[in-house]
């Protein structure tokens, strides 16, 4: 674990009585995502935690978390604040266990069957989902996102993208024309995220400071061990992907692929994390076709290239129902 003195406050910025910091010159220079996070947040991140999930190999959970007194509390904001003006994590954090599940009517003697399970430190991700949730707030206020994107975004779901498919290939349908669709899932997009271009990303949009800091120093000096019973493997590094069962993982994805191209010629789409669809309603199969896999094969480079150094995603297989006037009773 590493010790870090709360003893001095970080250089120009004062402590309050509750580990908050004073965040004014902060907030002047970029617009709050580098402040010190204050009381309210470190209790809205133990609200939203799950009572039962599994503790890492601190054995801290989220229960024992929620019950300290306040003056524990404000010990911990201090702790956090330091790692955030920092931008060092303990090395314990890194660390994930991973426990395979096997995958239902799956053959245990087979590896592909079994679903890794991540546990980390409870106390990280109490972090975690304060940053992530300043960024995500930072995102939406300075209008960051991709619109097509769903994921992780307040007030968005599954069902938008699927309403706006089934509208579409609806309307299609009492027009007599075509709706062609093509789901896209990107095979371990997430394990496969390369780290710079990630970070490279994150400083077109305008982020530096502690926020960078923090996102540089998270995918640092990561491992994993597995766990089979109460047997423990060695630990082995991790090079590339955003850390499995982390709370901000996802959202770091979302801005790994938050400059997909947008599609033209009416070609619509629908994001959600590393599921997608393209979709365009016409008269001609042959236009729609052509249309349609004009915008993949200019999305599939824009995919598998990121700042100035490719990373590598592949395209799962694909699949592209085309509803047509005639099959208008299967569709309703």
């Amino acid at each position: 674990m590493v010790s870090l003195n709360l003893a001095h406050p970080v250089e120009s910025q004062s402590t309050a009585d509750d580990g908050s910091v004073d965040n004014r010159v902060h907030e002047e220079r970029d617009d709050g995502i580098n402040r010190a996070f204050e009381m309210h947040k470190l209790l809205d991140a133990f609200k939203a935690c799950r009572k039962k999930s599994s503790p890492g190999m601190d054995r801290i959970s989220y229960e024992i978390l929620k019950q300290i007194p306040r003056s524990c509390q404000i010990v911990l904001l201090k702790f956090y604040n330091e790692i955030w003006s920092q931008g060092l994590l303990p090395s314990d954090w890194k660390d994930a266990i991973i426990t395979p599940l096997l995958k239902p009517n799956k053959s245990p003697f087979d590896p592909a069957s079994y679903r890794p399970v991540a546990l980390t430190s409870t106390l990280c991700k109490i972090m975690e989902r304060m940053v992530s949730t300043r960024l995500r707030w930072w995102m939406e206020t300075n209008n960051l996102f991709n619109k097509f994107q769903s994921g992780s975004r307040k007030h968005r779901c599954t069902t938008d993208q699927i309403l706006r498919l089934a509208d579409d290939a609806h309307q299609a349908i009492h027009t007599r024309q075509c709706t062609l669709a093509v789901m896209l899932d990107l095979e371990k997009a997430f394990d496969l995220v390369l780290h710079r271009g990630l970070l490279y990303k994150m400083e077109k949009l305008g982020l530096k400071g502690n926020i960078l800091q923090f996102v540089a120093d998270f995918l640092t000096n990561r491992t994993i061990r597995v766990r089979i019973g109460t047997s423990v493997s060695n630990p082995y590094p991790l090079q590339n992907g955003t850390p499995q069962g982390s709370v901000i993982s996802l959202l770091l994805f979302l801005i790994m692929i938050n400059d997909i191209d947008i599609p033209e010629n009416n070609v619509q789409l629908s994001l959600f994390a590393d599921d997608s669809a393209a979709w365009k309603s016409g008269r001609s199969v042959k236009t729609l076709c052509k249309d349609v896999q004009a915008y993949l094969a200019v999305a599939a480079p824009a995919i598998d290239k990121v700042g100035p150094r490719p990373y590598h995603f592949r395209l799962g297989p694909t699949s592209g129902p085309t509803t047509r006037p005639q099959e208008a009773k299967k569709v309703n």
